[in-house]
């Protein structure tokens, strides 16, 4: 399943970085709605880990993993057991991920939820 992306601008931009394999290191999502941004940032994942030709093809074995969120290359960061932020062991532990090789595709995702609401 694609994530839909009901910003056209947004979306033509995403695949312009993703189709020329020009995608940014880091991207941050910010805006009100939390469910929009996340639902950019499965967008942009799903787009960064397919192999097809139009990215995202949502027929390649990678978009397919990445719609039903069990795909090994991207992580997604939420707080605790009810906790209202990130914990500093998590992002150690997403640190110490990050040098691992990719399993499946070209490079791995990391997704941070609210990452505005982590200690300093």
């Amino acid at each position: 399943m694609i994530f839909p992306c009901n910003n056209a601008r947004v979306k033509a931009s995403v695949n312009g970085f993703v189709n020329t394999n020009r995608i940014p290191h880091a991207i941050m999502i910010e805006g009100e709605d939390l469910a929009a941004n996340l639902e950019l940032a499965l967008y942009i994942a799903a787009a960064t880990v397919c192999e097809g030709d139009n990215k995202p093809c949502d027929t390649c074995h990678n978009c397919h993993l990445a719609g039903v969120g069990s795909h090994p290359d991207i992580a997604r960061i939420t707080p605790l057991g009810g906790k209202k932020n990130v914990s500093v062991d998590q992002v150690r532990e997403l640190r110490a991920e990050a040098f691992v090789k990719p399993h499946q595709s070209a490079c791995r995702v990391f997704i941070i939820e609210d990452a505005s609401r982590m200690n300093p």
